[in-house]
């Protein structure tokens, strides 16, 4: 991957040396406002309204909210997950309304991946799409390395939106999600080699979009893609 530089001389001295962090004015970078939070999912139907956060992280509960009809306390509603394979449809878990008419489903997802849900009632509810994301460190970087070439033959700039990694082939789509807000990026060069257990380097502009202003965890999930560029 193209050579790093040091941050300025203020914020490098006060950071670990595995962390990066935007410059302030004295440097001249100051991260923008990140993009907004992604709305929750809903989705109704079959005498229920769902609702849910429309990402996730393997191995973490993804909580489902619902409202039923007053009348349907007591009853059970079944949280249905579909196979992408044979679009049928499995009971992974069920909750009681309360008599208020609320419930809530709790699912725990095993890997990543993109899935289907829909509560059952009386009837099915409409589908709510979920994705859940495998958790990774991640750095960023870009200060100071404007106009070098990264492995993937990018020039890189400070609106280029793009992530480096050791082995995804260049071009893959890879789709980050942090504090609620999510973009989907290529992978555009090599690395990280910085911080020991890191798995994504994002570069500027994709880490302020997802308002990343040091080393954090995330969440990755690489996308299919036609052919790879190398």
């Amino acid at each position: 991957m193209i050579a790093r530089t040091a941050l300025i001389a203020g914020v490098a001295a006060a950071l670990a040396a595995s962390t990066a962090h935007a410059q302030d004015g004295s440097g001249g970078v100051v991260a923008p406002a990140p993009a907004p939070a992604t709305p929750a999912e809903t989705a109704g139907g079959g005498g229920v309204q769902l609702s849910v956060l429309p990402s996730g992280t393997a191995g973490q509960p993804v909580v489902v909210h619902g409202t039923a009809p007053h009348r349907a306390a007591g009853h059970q509603v079944k949280l249905q997950l579909q196979n992408p394979a044979t679009l049928r449809w499995k009971k992974v878990t069920g909750a009681r309304v309360a008599q208020d008419g609320t419930f809530t489903e709790r699912w725990k997802p095993a890997k990543a991946g993109q899935y289907a849900l829909r509560g059952v009632l009386h009837g099915a509810s409409a589908p709510l799409a979920v994705t859940v994301y495998q958790s990774a460190l991640a750095t960023w970087y870009g200060p100071g390395m404007w106009g070098n070439q990264t492995a993937c033959g990018e020039t890189l700039t400070p609106d280029l939106e793009g992530v480096a990694h050791k082995s995804l082939p260049c071009g893959t789509p890879v789709t980050l999600s942090y504090e609620g807000r999510t973009i989907t990026v290529p992978v555009i060069d090599r690395g990280p080699y910085g911080v020991p257990g890191a798995q994504y380097d994002l570069t500027q502009a994709a880490a302020f979009t997802l308002g990343m202003l040091e080393t954090e965890t995330i969440g990755a999930l690489p996308q299919p893609v036609a052919a790879a560029s190398r």
